[in-house]
């Protein structure tokens, strides 16, 4: 029987995954959201073989929730999010959000978590889960390419973790008198910044400036991660995303893979548009309680922010992890249906995508209180009520 890595790659993203996905094959996925490590524990998964082809049947630990796509996406979406914030045992990224680069770490290197990294980010990309969000550009077009040349157009300042470093780049790029670089050539720290970019031998002028300050942005970030993203690139091979990527680059800034934070904000807005009534609801036969708790939820996602400073301040992102079990913006509608009188809190089915109403609720206050309680404490997990 002929490999999928013998037929030539397809041209659309439907037919990519069409080629690569097993639908006739399952993969139980068993995960403690509650394990003081739990990124260590997904990689665990990996390492003993977890078939990424397969359709994945997601079971957190202690919860109830039979996996038809709700805890999939919850997964996916834990699974990336661990992957920049890290646990207490494994930290890969560094930076700040959209410039973030792999850290430089043999440890990590030669305990194939990188590799595994690219694996997951295929993994989560085959099965339309959350993608890895917030990576330097110049990254992105290196994981893709293995090129540093099709990386340098990308590469910023801000792409160098390390903030001192940025600092004495930042003088270098704004010296223009000749006492600045008189005082930048004086200056210890700087010239090994430089020295160890390969600026060896030479004074820095307003005529070389602008090469000295690129090889040491190149030096500072992705010089001395290559192998890390080599290995990442590595692991996204095992289905040919790379291949894929790299020959459809008009996909590298999309929201399907590396987006960057803003590609990912749900607006409220765009949110409240989402919310319609279930098939099983008609609106004609819907009483005045009803009718209340519909323009109240409409109203009250309008209200919702897109970020908060506070992690139990609701937000477009927690409503939708709470309805769908992923921030993500999603491609179906946000469907409503009501509850029975005595539940007096909203009820979400995440993986039909169905918000159910509390309707006992006496006024607008009353029904963001709720909301807001809920969402506060139950935007993850399952069994809740």
């Amino acid at each position: 029987m002929a490999s999928v890595f013998d037929s030539p790659l397809p041209v659309t993203l439907s037919s990519f995954k069409h080629r690569w996905l097993n639908s006739n094959s399952m993969q139980s996925i068993v995960i403690d959201r509650h394990s003081p490590r739990p990124l260590r524990d997904i990689f665990k998964l990996h390492k003993k073989g977890l078939n990424i082809r397969a359709i994945p049947d997601v079971e957190f630990k202690g919860e109830d929730g039979t996996d038809a796509s709700g805890p999939t996406r919850e997964y996916f979406h834990l699974s990336m999010s661990l992957l920049t914030a890290g646990d207490s045992s494994i930290q890969l990224f560094e930076g700040q959000n959209d410039h973030l680069m792999p850290i430089h770490c043999v440890e990590s290197q030669d305990s194939m978590l990188f590799y595994y990294t690219g694996v997951m980010i295929s993994h989560s990309f085959l099965h339309d889960g959350y993608p890895l969000v917030g990576l330097s550009k110049a990254a992105v077009a290196y994981i893709i390419t293995g090129s540093i040349y099709e990386a340098i157009p990308f590469l910023s300042i801000e792409d160098v973790p390390d903030y001192e470093i940025r600092q004495m780049l930042e003088k270098v790029r704004d010296a223009n008198t000749d006492e600045m670089f008189k005082e930048l050539n004086e200056n210890e720290a700087i010239v090994t910044m430089l020295t160890a970019a390969g600026f060896v031998n030479k004074l820095l002028t307003s005529t070389n400036r602008d090469a000295a300050l690129e090889s040491a942005m190149l030096h500072h970030t992705l010089i001395v991660r290559k192998l890390e993203m080599d290995d990442i690139r590595r692991g996204m091979e095992t289905i040919q995303l790379a291949m894929f990527l790299n020959r459809n680059k008009e996909l590298w800034g999309s929201s399907h893979v590396f987006p960057q934070s803003s590609q990912v904000i749900v607006l409220a807005e765009s949110l409240e548009k989402k919310l319609v009534l279930h098939s099983s609801v008609k609106q004609d036969d819907l009483n005045e309680q009803e009718k209340l708790a519909f323009e109240w939820c409409k109203e009250y996602v309008r209200c919702l922010p897109v970020h908060a400073e506070d992690d139990y301040v609701p937000t477009t992102g927690m409503f939708l992890q709470f309805v769908l079990g992923s921030p993500q913006y999603p491609t179906q509608p946000v469907y409503v249906k009501f509850n029975r009188k005595e539940k007096s809190l909203p009820d979400p089915e995440s993986c039909l995508g169905i918000l159910s109403l509390h309707v006992n609720a006496s006024s607008f206050a009353d029904f963001k209180k709720k909301m807001d309680a809920t969402l506060s404490a139950q935007a993850t997990g399952y069994g809740r009520f």
